[in-house]
């Protein structure tokens, strides 16, 4: 088969705690369907895919039409990562993959669009030290 992903940095310092929302368009042209991924990694994918996705539910192959194309359908595409510790000041990626071969269709992918969800802050807050005055007792 001839599969490709494409990737892009997204961030080059991730925030522990913070959520990452990719929003992608895709639609397919050709005569069968092609199936097609969008996902987050915290390293650049390989030629092989090794690089396992950072997600917050299961990352599904989702196949798109050859007609739709021609018929101007788009699917859309959801990709959610909340980082972890781990992850911080790490970068992060988004990858769209097209598994294709020469029987089927070639994904296409548009409107990307992203945002981020920072975590709350933390605000802490210092107690005023209390002091105790004793007096003498006279007698």
């Amino acid at each position: 088969g001839r599969s490709s992903v494409f990737y892009q940095m997204i961030t080059s310092s991730a925030i522990a705690g913070a959520t990452y929302n990719i929003s992608v368009l895709s639609s397919a042209s050709g005569k069968s369907p092609a199936s097609c991924r969008v996902y987050l990694t915290t390293s650049v994918q390989s030629r092989n895919l090794s690089a396992q996705p950072a997600s917050n539910f299961p990352v599904q192959s989702i196949a798109v039409n050859g007609t739709f194309g021609t018929a101007g359908i788009w699917v859309a595409f959801l990709a959610q990562y909340t980082a972890k510790a781990a992850d911080a000041g790490k970068p992060l990626y988004i990858n769209l993959e097209s598994n294709h071969n020469n029987f089927n269709a070639e994904a296409a992918f548009d409107r990307v669009n992203g945002t981020v969800c920072r975590p709350p802050p933390t605000t802490t807050t210092t107690k005023k030290p209390t002091t105790i005055t004793t007096k003498k007792l006279t007698t």
